[in-house]
């Protein structure tokens, strides 16, 4: 159901703000709200600045993490270390950025160091310094590259103008060289250089070029050396990760509450919000222990404001809260649909999956999920999708025969593969069935919401007519039921085609009106045929898991057969598994979205998200006392 919400205005003293912010945020009771006269602006950006530092170490520290964290590792803290502040967190945070910095421009001084070497191996066998490489009064040097292809005729030239000149390394381009020529031949030169697009080169460095490569590949390598010592370092430091764990969201904690909408007087605090209305009391008892006076104000919506939406169910419901949260959320005034559709998306995924086996894989795996993983969020409530799920899909699987895809036992009611237009019968009815407790719910929304004669004149009757629909078809098998179910449909459509077109202005409109409001029919039939997909979706899985269990047996007949029978047997069943589940929470999910929903639903609310702790990286805090 919806919970009944009270907005809460609180007032305390200016001077306990903090305390006061603290113990509501850890209480997790009200969802605070800007009130008209909000202008204090916060500034946050330390908090990101850490948030953002943190995120990126952290992902900066995989790489150096020597054993991959277990799919079932938890990061558990105590009360004080998450509440209170250490200094130990940033100082390993600072830590870890220095080594990353450190790390970073040791690798660039390499890459840069093996881009000089690459261009003084040409020059290797110069046993001139560098630094000697001048012209003298009489002669001018060139030190640079010829284009390899001009080479010939480069040299030629050379030798014409009576120049002395030294070849050095080669490669697929250009050809090193250093050539002296006598200063009166300038022109000359100058034109040949131009012609064959001599490039000059610069030594930047002093003395041999053996001993300026070697200098260079000794620096690599005590550049290596800090690099593996660094990274030493960081395996060592991923022992510490959780700190920068409870570092980042002790960052976004304090920036929800920094963020807390407020307003302040001259020596008061206030604070306006929404609480549930059956956490009054604990409302009342976080405020008496965390400030020394208060004032609590608790008020019903107002008309015209829209509370947010906060729902309370059972544990079988609550996780299938999610499915239609990402739907859309419910408005707060409207029918909570999630017991209902909780039920009908169980029944439906099981039918869909519907093998023993596979109901068996996703019972022990879901519980094993949940109590070793211990996962939150979006996750968990999959997880328990998932574990609810496997009842109706072993159910199914005992009905249909079905046990890893091997017919162990005789169906209890029908084989999908043998005879499937048995099944997309069933699968009709299962939809027809659907949709009228999509109008049930409907014409209880009308009565909830005081329009009495929408819930008798308009929905009802829709729920008898197809009703009636339904007698009848069974009554083509069972004497009798026929007759009934043509009396159910033709009531019902008279009361449709009488009153459907009353809320409309004028004589003719209102006849007319009556008429295209039992062409509904038409719609609710179309939304039927989208149920065949409960048979479509269970067929592939029926087959793909028979096909599997062909393709295993084919290679048995030796050693190495049975044991690649055994291999493709267990990858073939998980890839069914997991394209099963995936398959039947989408389709199963539009059905409820488009089929069921489509009927009653408004949404258009928003989500009770109450001031609390927020935690990305900590799985639980464990509390000193009780957990507020």
């Amino acid at each position: 159901m919806i919970v009944s919400m009270k907005k809460a205005k609180i007032v305390a003293l200016k001077e306990e703000k903090e305390k006061l912010l603290s113990e509501l945020q850890k209480s997790g009771l009200v969802m605070l709200i800007p009130t008209e006269e909000e202008t204090i602006l916060i500034d946050v950006s330390e908090n990101d600045d850490v948030i953002e530092r943190t995120e990126k170490s952290l992902s900066f520290l995989k790489q150096y993490q020597e054993k991959k964290d277990s799919f079932l590792a938890r990061t558990e803290v105590s009360y004080d270390e998450f509440f209170n502040y250490d200094q130990k967190k940033m100082d390993l945070l600072l830590e870890l950025e220095n080594l990353e910095k450190e790390i970073a421009l040791k690798e660039e001084e390499n890459k840069a160091l093996l881009e000089e070497i690459k261009l003084y191996e040409p020059w290797l066998k110069l046993e001139a310094k560098v630094e000697d490489l001048k012209s003298s009064r009489y002669t001018d040097l060139f030190v640079g590259y010829i284009g390899s292809k001009d080479e010939e005729k480069f040299l030629e030239s050379l030798d014409a103008l009576g120049s002395d000149y030294k070849l050095y390394g080669l490669d697929k381009e250009k050809r090193a060289i250093i050539y002296a020529s006598y200063y009166l031949d300038k022109e000359e030169v100058d034109l040949l250089n131009k012609e064959f697009q001599f490039s000059e080169h610069k030594f930047e460095d002093k003395g041999f070029v053996r001993d300026i490569v070697k200098n260079k590949e000794k620096q690599i390598i005590t550049n290596n050396l800090f690099i593996d010592e660094a990274s030493k370092k960081l395996a060592k430091l991923t022992e510490d990760k959780e700190k920068l764990y409870v570092l980042s969201d002790q960052a976004a904690t304090d920036k929800e509450l920094k963020l807390a909408p407020r307003q302040y007087t001259l020596e008061t605090v206030y604070l306006e919000g929404w609480v549930r209305s059956d956490k009054e009391d604990d409302l009342k008892k976080v405020l008496e222990t965390s400030v020394s006076c208060y004032d609590l104000v608790l008020l019903d919506p107002e008309e015209g404001e829209n509370p947010p939406t906060c729902n309370k169910n059972n544990k079988f419901v609550e996780p299938f809260q999610s499915v239609t949260n990402m739907y859309e959320v419910p408005n707060y005034k409207e029918v909570d649909p999630n017991p209902m559709m909780s039920i009908w998306f169980w029944f439906i995924f099981g039918m869909m999956m519907g093998d023993v086996g596979y109901g068996v894989v996703m019972l022990i795996g879901g519980i094993l999920f949940l109590k070793l993983k211990k996962p939150k969020g979006m996750l968990k409530q999959i997880g328990k999708i998932i574990t609810y799920s496997s009842i109706p899909t072993i159910l199914f699987g005992v009905l249909y025969g079905s046990y890893f895809g091997f017919g162990w036992f005789e169906p209890v009611f029908v084989n999908p593969v043998k005879e499937p237009l048995t099944v997309l019968i069933f699968s009709f009815g299962v939809g027809l069935l659907h949709i009228i407790s999509g109008l049930v719910v409907k014409m209880y929304a009308s009565f909830k919401a005081k329009d009495y004669w929408q819930a008798i004149l308009d929905d009802f009757p829709w729920i008898v007519l197809l009703l009636g629909l339904g007698v009848f078809a069974v009554g083509l098998k069972i004497e009798g039921l026929s007759k009934i179910g043509l009396i159910m449909i033709a009531a019902s459509a008279g009361i449709i085609t009488i009153f459907g077109g009353r809320r409309k202005q004028g004589f003719i409109r209102k006849i007319t009106g009556g008429f295209t409001s039992l062409y509904g029919l038409v719609n609710h039939m179309s939304d039927v045929l989208s149920y065949s997909r409960l048979l479509a979706l269970g067929l592939s899985t029926a087959i793909i898991a028979e096909v599997m269990n062909r393709l295993a047996g084919m290679v048995q007949g030796s050693i190495i057969g049975i044991i690649m029978s055994v291999f493709i047997y267990i990858i073939g069943h998980i890839f069914n598994i997991g394209m099963g589940l995936l398959s039947a929470y989408v389709h199963d999910s539009r059905l409820q979205y488009i089929e069921f929903f489509g009927k009653f639903y408004e949404g258009g609310g928003y989500e009770f998200r109450p001031l609390s702790v927020q935690l990305k990286h900590v799985d639980a805090i464990k509390y000193k006392e009780e957990k507020i």
